[in-house]
């Protein structure tokens, strides 16, 4: 599994596309298309916001990434960094903020490769 993360808008999706040109792109939990398919799911912090705002409780939506996470070997999971700027008002913000950090650790300590997009320029982290 590999990660990469960047701010909105800074060449994620285009970078990912041309280290996999052939590589299936998802806006949700990816599906099978087979173990040796490369899948790339964009916009994951997106994703996931929708299912907290959809009702779905931390520990299930924590179970569902770990389960895809598994299944799928050859996944590449692209998301926006979130929390470097300024704290939400709203508190759901706030929890949706910490949530997802904790999810990008995870995610970061289980890929194989991390990579950081700023500009359009790629840095691998890990």
């Amino acid at each position: 599994m590999e990660l990469i993360l960047g701010g909105y808008a800074q060449g994620k999706r285009d970078f990912a596309k041309s280290c996999y040109p052939d590589a299936v792109v998802f806006s949700e939990v990816p599906v099978d298309f087979g173990d040796d398919d490369v899948k790339i799911w964009d916009n994951f912090n997106i994703s996931v916001k929708k299912m907290i705002e959809s009702g779905k409780k931390d520990d299930d939506v924590r179970d569902m990434i770990q389960r895809a996470v598994g299944f799928h070997k050859n996944l590449v999971i692209i998301s926006d960094e979130i929390g470097c700027g300024i704290i939400p008002m709203s508190a759901d913000e706030r929890h949706f903020r910490e949530f997802i950090g904790r999810i990008q650790c995870f995610l970061a300590d289980k890929a194989d490769k991390v990579f950081r997009v700023v500009c359009g320029i790629s840095q691998r982290i890990k």
